[in-house]
């Protein structure tokens, strides 16, 4: 497996080809020619990402002549770095499989091992937003460009949904529910339990617990994460997470 923008390059490509060369011939040997999988997707990476030294308080990045700006603004700040990238990656993949003009080619391409596993990476990025939405909401930060982006996401969701539909890899809803993550008042040591990208408690799951992509989370730069929020923002935001500290009140 591999980074998922580098996925999503190799995967354009085996697109583009395939659209083109293969509409007289669908045979295997044509599929054989998928550039090798280099790397794994950001999403089973998090064995990789290791602790390491203390980062330097990212606040200081946004002082100017009057001084540090405030913290709601560092949130919308990042929370808007995360939802554009998530947003370049999902229009990317919607681009593409729209892009194909033969049903039968797209189905092919959804149903091959890479495009299963490129969708399924597609997938964990949507569920990352989904955590942030919540995180958005639980500490009151207004912003109509961090609204207009998430209800850009979720048109481009709405129509990938037909897509994995031919892979069965829809996920149930229940999975994209993360309410019973929020981190409530009185809860003993929140500030320690909270993702620092969507600020949810990375020891709850989502209502439809799976194992394999809810139960994993690290540590980095002293905060904790949930893993796919982490990887995610490393590979595709910027390489040091954002350390982002719960509100002391929500």
């Amino acid at each position: 497996m591999f980074l998922l923008l580098v996925c999503a390059f190799i995967f354009l490509t085996y697109i583009h080809t395939g659209s083109h060369k293969r509409s007289h011939s669908l045979g295997d040997k044509e599929i054989n020619r998928i550039p090798p999988v280099v790397e794994q997707p950001f999403r089973d990476r998090s064995h990789t990402v290791t602790e390491k030294p203390t980062l330097p308080v990212i606040r200081d990045k946004y002082k100017d002549l009057t001084g540090e700006v405030e913290e709601s603004e560092r949130y919308a700040y990042e929370w808007q770095r995360c939802l554009e990238s998530a947003l370049q990656v999902i229009k990317k993949a919607n681009d593409a499989l729209n892009g194909i003009s033969s049903s039968s080619v797209c189905t092919e391409v959804i149903q091959s091992a890479h495009g299963m596993e490129y969708l399924l990476g597609v997938i964990e990025v949507y569920r990352v937003t989904k955590r942030v939405e919540l995180g958005i909401k639980s500490t009151a930060v207004c912003s109509e460009n961090l609204q207009f982006m998430l209800k850009d996401i979720d048109k481009l969701w709405n129509n990938l949904i037909g897509f994995m539909s031919l892979a069965s890899l829809m996920p149930d809803e229940s999975a994209l529910d993360f309410a019973s993550c929020l981190l409530r008042p009185g809860i003993k040591n929140a500030q320690e339990l909270a993702c620092g990208v969507c600020l949810l408690n990375v020891d709850s799951r989502s209502k439809a617990f799976n194992s394999e992509t809810d139960h994993f989370k690290l540590s980095y730069g002293g905060h904790q994460y949930h893993a796919s929020c982490a990887n995610f923002w490393i590979n595709c935001v910027e390489p040091k997470p954002p350390g982002l500290l719960l509100p002391d009140l929500l």
